[in-house]
Formats: C-alpha cells, structure tokens, sequence
C-alpha cells in the first residue's frame, strides 16, 4: 500500500476541536473528513446511477454534519449511521428502504443480494463482488456491545471504492469514533474501510449490492 493521502477536513469541520464525550443529549461537534469523486479509483467506468449515489454521499461529508442519533435529516445538523444511508437511498429514488441498520440488512438479505463474509482480512475472496455503492454491515458495534436486535446488527455505511492515489479502501456514513487517516473522526465522513481486531465485540459480517428499484 502506497502513502496515506493527508486528512482534509470538511469546510465547517476545520475549525472544530478534537471530539470530547457530549453531555447527556448533546450532539457532539463534528471532525470529519472528504473527499472528491475524481479521486476515486475508477469513478470515470461506474454506472451512471452508482456515480450519482457517490456524489451525494460525498456532498454530505463535505458539510460538516455531526453524529446525531435518531437522525435521518442533514439538515437538522446531522445524522446517526442508518440516517445518513436511508437520506442518500431516498434521494438515489428507493422506496421501501428501511431506516434501521438491522432492517437494511434484512431487506438486502431478502433480495438476494447480501453478500456474507467470514474471513478474517479483506483478500478473503468473499471481497470479490465488493463495488462501490454497496451497503456494509457490522453487527455488535455500540459502545458497551450490547443490542436486543436479532440478528444485531447495529452499523451500516456506503463502500466508497479505492482512492485513486494509493489504493486505500474508503466508505461514508456517520460515526461517533471511527478513523480516517489514524485519525479519530465524529460526524458524517469519509472513514477508512477496514475489518475490526479479532478481539473486538464488533464484527464485520458482509455487504449487499443495493436492491433493484421497482418499477
């Protein structure tokens, strides 16, 4: 792997101090990171519907939204993880998406187009179907580990591809401590795609090629 391309900060985001634990409803201020569509890795040879979803998924990280929980709306200053996919698959024109992490997964599951993964890196060749605009999903992802979802999967976001300068899997979505670059991030961003430790609670369990939309 090539060298880490420097952090660039979205515009409203530059000025925002590293994250500290928000109090008790409080959202926390954003630091987040972007990118452009050129500097994906093969953007010029995707679909047209695909380049549209990367480019509003891209547009939200570019604003400096932070990680709020129980939001599906950019505008009310940001969203929770499954809030940030079901905005942009709204605006990409699906209907019937879910808003929880657990009910994507469930709706992909029943359209045949997840696809699970079990190995323990990303050369496991259950990454071979991986493309961008495909949904991600990690299960037992909060903070203390625990969910009452069955099955519990408690994390979504959008695989963004390969950045073009050195062939570092990226994603968006909204997190509250995921990294991009070694650098811790909260808000709506581009993240660094990369499997959990082995000793981690959380655990990635595979990803879905967006369902068809229905005519």
């Amino acid at each position: 792997m090539g060298f880490l391309a420097p952090v660039r900060a979205a515009p409203e985001a530059a000025k925002a101090k590293s994250s500290t634990p928000a109090a008790a409803n409080e959202t926390a201020k954003p630091k987040t990171a972007t990118l452009t569509a050129e500097e994906l890795a093969g953007f010029d040879e995707l679909s047209a519907a695909t380049k549209e979803l990367l480019r509003t998924a891209l547009a939200l990280t570019a604003r400096g939204l932070a990680y709020k929980a129980g939001s599906a709306d950019p505008d009310t200053g940001g969203t929770d993880c499954s809030g940030f996919v079901y905005h942009v698959l709204q605006k990409h024109g699906l209907t019937g998406v879910p808003r929880q992490s657990n009910g994507m997964y469930e709706w992909a599951w029943k359209a045949g187009t997840f696809r699970a993964c079990n190995g323990r890196t990303m050369q496991s060749f259950e990454f071979q179907e991986l493309r961008p605009g495909d949904l991600l999903f990690w299960v037992n992802s909060t903070k203390d580990s625990k969910t009452d979802r069955d099955p519990p999967v408690t994390h979504v976001m959008i695989y963004l591809g390969k950045r073009r300068s050195d062939g570092h899997p990226v994603v968006a979505g909204a997190s509250d401590g995921r990294s991009y670059d070694g650098q811790r991030m909260s808000g709506v961003s581009v993240f660094d795609f990369r499997l959990p430790s082995p000793d981690s609670a959380a655990r990635f369990i595979g990803y879905a090629h967006l369902p068809a939309k229905k005519k």
